[in-house]
């Protein structure tokens, strides 16, 4: 990666992270991080090497599926698979380490907003890579892969979306350890209680008020969110 795309991400990075730590001096709970960019297509557009990562900020956490989109907002829908973390898990360990640190998956949606600044990586950064808001489900087990079938997005039960398979999950070892190295150049690491959101398994899918979107992850069950404005 060029190092001034590399000096405009880092910068973008702080500022968003300043932001998130700021909440949590408020007394808010830490959510977690996401995946950034794990569509090939848009990291080679982007002059990337590979997909980045950015916190969860808690303000943007919904407690119930239900999103007030915002005037002059131009909110999509990914469909994701979040994984908690049970323990810490700090830069350089090996793959049974990364594995041995998660505890449980669940189905997720990430909200997005592209009316946010695309034009720089910095501004990207900062705000998150367009994140609007998350969504996570219960809590489950082990790892399930659900691909190439699954998810598959119904917009007021008309099928919208379905997997894309280059950007299917197989290993979440491999997230939890490219997340750890990705947070070390930022003085931060995973901890226990984390929620990983691992990047969108889908086309972002558009979404008006008024409309329920239904995600069927198969065997991890479904998600429903209603959109109102």
């Amino acid at each position: 990666m060029r190092e001034d795309v590399v000096r405009r991400i880092d910068a973008g990075m702080e500022r968003r992270l300043e932001a998130v730590r700021a909440e949590q001096a408020q007394g808010l709970r830490r959510i977690g991080w996401k995946v950034a960019v794990n569509a090939p297509a848009v990291q080679k557009a982007l002059g990337l090497d590979g997909w980045l990562v950015s916190p969860l900020p808690a303000r943007r956490a919904l407690h119930e599926p239900v999103f007030q989109i915002p005037a002059g907002a131009r909110i999509h829908l990914e469909a994701e698979i979040a994984m908690c973390l049970g323990t810490s898990l700090p830069a350089r360990v090996d793959r049974s380490e990364a594995a041995d640190s998660i505890e449980a998956f669940a189905p997720a949606i990430e909200l997005v907003d592209y009316a946010l600044p695309a034009s720089d990586l910095g501004a990207m950064a900062e705000h998150g890579f367009f994140h609007a808001g998350s969504w996570i489900g219960s809590a489950i087990g082990p790892f399930q892969a659900i691909g190439p079938r699954f998810p598959v997005v119904y917009r007021n039960g008309g099928r919208v979306a379905g997997a894309i398979p280059d950007q299917a999950l197989h290993d979440p070892a491999t997230i939890a350890l490219g997340t750890a190295a990705l947070l070390d150049r930022y003085d931060e690491r995973l901890d226990g209680g984390d929620w990983i959101l691992c990047g969108s398994l889908i086309e972002p899918v558009a979404c008006e008020p008024g409309d329920v979107l239904t995600v069927d992850f198969g065997p991890m069950g479904p998600l429903e969110i209603r959109f109102e404005g």
